[in-house]
């Protein structure tokens, strides 16, 4: 499957639904000697591997030699980061950072909980035990009425 994106072109993007693409050239291969594999470029690949593995998230690729290598203590990265730079600091936790998520509706009560908010389902993008985190703990579960839909 193919994916065609432009990006910050809105004009382009209204008025072209689709693509067609004239020419797909396959690279990793020397051209005289097609069972040659050229090394990863921006990941990591086990000897007789069919394919790169991009390093995962707290890990950045640190050249062919290296590999993958663990960010900087106090830092995170999203999966698929090629530079330290991307290795990005964690912040104190604001309290735009808390989600919220709601049980499901028994006896008309439901329970409202608080977590804060992660970048990947695991892990903080902030710290919650930072000295300038806004708020120094989470609030208690609550348990609260359901509200009904509204007629419409």
């Amino acid at each position: 499957m193919w994916v065609y994106t432009k990006l910050n072109d809105k004009e382009a993007i209204e008025q072209f639904k689709s693509v067609e693409i004239l020419n797909i050239e396959i690279a990793g291969l020397f051209k005289k000697d097609n069972n040659v594999c050229q090394p990863c470029r921006n990941g990591v690949s086990d000897i007789g591997s069919k394919r790169c593995e991009i390093c995962p998230k707290n890990t950045y690729f640190n050249g062919p030699k290296n590999g993958c290598k663990s960010c900087p203590k106090g830092t995170y990265s999203m999966d698929g980061s090629n530079s330290v730079e991307q290795c990005h600091e964690l912040r104190p936790c604001l309290i735009s950072d808390i989600d919220v998520t709601y049980s499901e509706c028994i006896d008309h009560k439901r329970t409202m909980s608080f977590r804060w908010h992660y970048f990947d389902g695991e892990e903080a993008i902030c710290l919650p035990n930072h000295p300038d985190t806004e708020l120094k703990s989470l609030p208690d579960p609550t348990v609260i009425n359901c509200k009904g839909c509204g007629i419409g």
